[in-house]
């Protein structure tokens, strides 16, 4: 995927996302977006806020009584890697190699499983962005 920069808007990464692994690097330090990241249908975001500064994941599963989020700290103005895994019905974040780790249960309903990046209330600097399907 083209390298870029988000300007309150949402881009489509991946129009199917079944199992993948999903590489996000974002230069938090030339992002000026309250929040920020990656949304997966219409039920799981990870995101940055920004003035927080921490990254969010927040699942919106009404319809299974699950709607809440985790969340860990951001070192200000460092670069966020992010290197998440997708399968059927999990999720895994990894945040700056190992540093921290948040792990969900996810329900994607098809045909709703679009993986796209945004920003909100500012811009945001995707640096590197990669996905790759897994067997």
């Amino acid at each position: 995927m083209a390298v870029s920069t988000l300007n309150n808007q949402q881009t489509t990464m991946v129009d199917n996302c079944e199992a993948m692994e999903v590489n996000l690097r974002w230069d938090c330090a030339r992002s000026s977006a309250e929040q920020y990241g990656l949304r997966f249908g219409d039920g799981l975001r990870i995101y940055v806020d920004a003035q927080l500064q921490r990254l969010v994941l927040e699942r919106h599963y009404p319809q299974y009584g699950l709607c809440g989020t985790r969340s860990v700290p951001l070192t200000a103005g460092a670069d966020l890697n992010l290197r998440i895994f997708f399968d059927s019905s999990s999720v895994e974040v990894f945040v700056n190699d190992g540093e921290a780790c948040l792990s969900s249960r996810i329900y994607p309903q098809a045909p709703h499983r679009e993986l796209a990046l945004f920003a909100w209330s500012g811009s945001a600097a995707l640096t590197e962005a990669g996905a790759w399907q897994l067997e």
